[in-house]
């Protein structure tokens, strides 16, 4: 991974750590079991550390995300990170951005926090606090399918990652519009099958795609080819996915 930042040196890197070692949740069990924890998720903490650092360096932006309740903004090398020069930290609220609970439709106040090297008053307007007055869903237990309130809240809502696309689109310049291979497109095309999607549903999905962009394109248009036949065979795509991902010269044999 290092190898792929420093070649290829993108404008901006996310970051967002597991945070399971570090969440307040943890707090109910045995101090060796959370050291333990803990001593395994740091190396996590110093790779992030070290990209940022290095995105300074070379006056390219970075964030690191996870919950503002996670203890992993206490750990050393984040609070020497702080200090460096145009590092600063921010926090937002989740239902601000449109996260509702599945059961009553009330909003989820859910905090999340960053370290970023971004201007701040270009997030300023992305970066709000709950200003709800009524009730909030609770984001503890599960709810009535079953399913735990905590993974879900863990989902950054769209709006948010819309949002923050903008900025950071608007901030570096506008949108490039890199060349994609034919292995690639053919990923894409296989994983669009595999999920099953209406055609439907990837109309939709192009929609959202245009609405995100503002109508920008983002990746070139492949060279023409012959129509290609949709295959409907799950063991014929699996083999056909195979096939695509083989290093040229390879022959395969089944």
């Amino acid at each position: 991974m290092w190898s792929v930042i420093v070649r290829q040196k993108p404008k901006v890197v996310w970051m967002a750590p597991p945070r399971t070692a570090w969440s307040m949740l943890q707090d109910a069990q045995p101090f060796h079991k959370i050291a333990a924890k803990q001593e395994k998720a740091m190396s996590l903490v110093l790779l992030c550390e070290r990209i940022a650092q290095y995105h300074l360096s070379q006056g390219r932006r970075f964030f690191i995300e996870n919950p503002t309740t996670s203890k992993i903004w206490y750990q050393t090398p984040f609070q020497l990170l702080l200090k460096a020069s145009h590092v600063t930290w921010c926090t937002t609220d989740f239902c601000m951005h449109g996260m509702r609970g599945p059961d009553s439709g009330l909003p989820w106040r859910k905090s999340v926090s960053f370290i970023h090297n971004m201007p701040e008053d270009l997030l300023a307007p992305v970066m709000v606090r709950c200003n709800h007055t009524g009730p909030h869903e609770s984001v503890q237990g599960r709810t009535t399918g079953g399913v735990s309130r905590a993974t879900l809240s863990a989902e950054c809502p769209w709006l948010l990652c819309k949002r923050l696309f903008h900025k950071l689109a608007d901030h570096l310049g506008g949108l490039s519009t890199p060349t994609v291979s034919r292995k690639v497109a053919n990923l894409v095309s296989d994983l669009i099958d595999i999920s099953g999607a209406t055609e439907a549903e990837v109309k939709q999905w192009r929609n959202w795609y245009t609405l995100a962009t503002k109508g920008r394109r983002m990746l070139s248009t492949p060279p023409p080819v012959a129509k290609e036949l949709p295959v409907l065979n799950p063991e014929i795509r699996r083999l056909t996915s195979t096939v695509d991902a083989l290093p040229r010269g390879v022959e395969f044999r089944q």
